[in-house]
C-alpha cells in the first residue's frame, strides 16, 4: 500500500513539472498550496514591476512603448562575447543626422532607342556586304555596295536629255523647259543617293556614325528595292537605365529629376505607358557602361532635411513585412533583442527612426542578418530560447 502511495506521489510531481501546474500536497485535501507558492507570486510581481519600470524609462527617452519588454519570449537571441567577435557583430548608438531622403532605382543598362540606326539601300540593285557582323566601324567606313541597273538607266536618261539640250544651244535656240527637266532629274538622283559615292556605276554606302554592325537584314548578293533596310548599326555608348519601381517609391519620384551615375549627369523619365517603370537617360556615355550591367542609382527627393535620430540603413532588416532592428539588451553583453521600428526619411546610407531618440540604444549595424536567421529559426521551430556558441554555431536552448 505504501508503495502505491509513493508511486502516485511520483506521478503527481512529474505531471506538475511537465505542465507547470502546482500539484496539491499530501494532507491538503482542499488543494491549498505551500507557502513557497506565495513567495513565487511575490517574485513574479516583483519581476513584472521591474519590467514596467524599464518600459517606462524607454518612454521617458522618447521611444515608443515596445510590445514586450527586452526579454519577451521569441524576440531575444543570446550570443556569447567570443561568438560576437567571430561573427563580426558591431553596434552603434542612434545619432542625429541630416538625412537626404532618396529613392534607389535598381535596374539594368539597355540600348536606348536612338542607339540603333538602320542603313537602307538608297537605290534598288544587287548588294555586296563589306562589313562583317559585330564589326566595329568608324564614321565613313564602307558598309556595302550596290550594283544598280536603275542608276544606270537614270544616268542614261539624263545624258540623253543633256545631249538634246546641247543641240538646241548649238543652233542658237533656247529650251528652258528641257533645262529645268534635266536639273530636276539630277537633283532627284542626288537626293536618292544621299551622299553615297558612285564609282564606275557602283554605289558605296558608308557608315553615318561609329558603331557596331548588327546581323544583316539582307543577305549578301541579294537584290533589294529602293529604301530597303540592309543592316543595322548600333552605338554601344548610347545607353539608358531601366528600373522596376515599387508603388511606394514611384509616388516620390517626378519626371525630370536629376541623378548622377559614374560621374555622369542623368535625368529620370517616367513613361505613361509603363506605370511601374522608371528610365534614366544620360547626357553623355558612361565610362563603364555596357548592355546588361546592373546599377543602383540614388535619386534625392528631399535636399533640405533636418537632423533626426537615425541609424545606418543596413541596420534595418525586414522580419516578414515588419521593419526591425536588433539592439543590445539592457545590462547584458550576450543578448540582443529584435524591436519593431517606424522608419522615416531614408537614404542609401541612413534611415530615420521615428520611435527612438538619439543615443537611446546600441543598434546592431553588422551581423544583424545572422541574428535575423537565428531568431527566425527559433520562432519557426517553437523553441523558447537560442544562443550562439563560441564556434559561431547557433543552438537552441532546449537542446540537451
Amino acid at each position: 500500500m505504501r508503495k502505491q502511495i509513493r508511486h502516485c506521489l511520483t506521478l503527481a510531481v512529474a505531471l506538475t513539472a511537465a505542465t507547470g501546474m502546482t500539484a496539491p500536497c499530501d494532507g491538503h485535501a482542499c488543494g491549498q498550496s505551500h507557502g513557497h507558492e506565495q513567495e513565487h507570486d511575490r517574485d513574479r510581481r516583483h519581476d513584472d514591476h521591474d519590467h514596467r519600470q524599464r518600459n517606462g524609462s524607454n518612454l521617458e527617452h522618447g521611444c515608443q512603448a515596445e510590445p514586450a519588454h527586452d526579454h519577451a519570449e521569441g524576440r531575444e537571441v543570446h550570443v556569447s562575447v567570443a561568438a560576437q567577435r567571430l561573427l563580426g557583430i558591431r553596434t552603434e548608438r542612434i545619432a542625429r543626422r541630416a538625412v537626404q531622403e532618396t529613392v534607389v532605382l535598381h535596374g539594368r543598362l539597355e540600348r536606348a532607342p536612338t542607339a540603333l540606326t538602320a542603313v537602307a539601300a538608297p537605290i534598288g540593285g544587287r548588294i555586296s556586304l563589306k562589313a562583317r557582323p559585330l564589326a566595329d566601324v568608324a564614321a565613313g567606313d564602307v558598309l556595302f555596295t550596290i550594283c544598280s541597273p536603275e542608276l544606270k538607266a537614270r544616268r542614261e536618261e539624263i545624258d540623253v536629255l543633256a545631249r538634246r539640250l546641247a543641240n538646241y544651244t548649238e543652233s542658237g535656240a533656247r529650251n528652258a523647259a528641257l533645262a529645268a527637266e534635266i536639273e530636276t532629274k539630277q537633283r532627284a538622283l542626288a537626293a536618292m543617293l544621299d551622299g553615297a559615292r558612285e564609282r564606275n556605276g557602283v554605289i558605296e554606302v558608308r557608315a553615318p556614325r561609329a558603331g557596331i554592325v548588327q546581323s544583316p537584314i539582307a543577305a549578301d548578293g541579294a537584290r533589294v528595292e529602293t529604301g530597303t533596310d540592309v543592316l543595322t548599326l548600333a552605338d554601344p555608348s548610347d545607353l539608358r537605365l531601366k528600373a522596376r519601381v515599387p508603388p511606394s517609391d514611384l509616388a516620390r519620384l517626378r519626371d525630370g529629376m536629376p541623378v548622377v551615375v559614374q560621374g555622369v549627369g542623368g535625368t529620370v523619365r517616367l513613361p505613361s505607358d509603363e506605370p511601374d517603370v522608371a528610365y534614366v537617360l544620360f547626357g553623355r556615355p558612361l565610362p563603364e557602361g555596357r548592355v546588361g550591367k546592373l546599377l543602383a542609382v540614388s535619386c534625392t527627393t528631399d535636399s533640405a532635411a533636418a537632423e533626426v535620430p537615425c541609424v545606418p540603413s543596413e541596420a534595418v532588416v525586414m522580419m516578414g513585412v515588419t521593419p526591425t532592428i536588433f539592439v543590445r539588451a539592457d545590462g547584458e553583453d550576450d543578448a540582443f533583442v529584435a524591436l519593431t521600428v517606424e522608419p522615416g526619411a531614408r537614404s542609401r546610407e541612413w534611415t530615420e527612426l521615428r520611435n527612438f531618440a538619439a543615443g537611446d540604444r546600441e543598434v546592431v549595424v553588422r551581423g544583424q542578418y545572422e541574428l535575423k536567421i537565428a531568431l527566425a529559426n527559433r520562432q519557426g521551430g517553437g523553441r523558447k530560447a537560442g544562443h550562439f556558441h563560441a564556434d559561431g554555431v547557433f543552438h537552441e536552448a532546449d537542446e540537451e
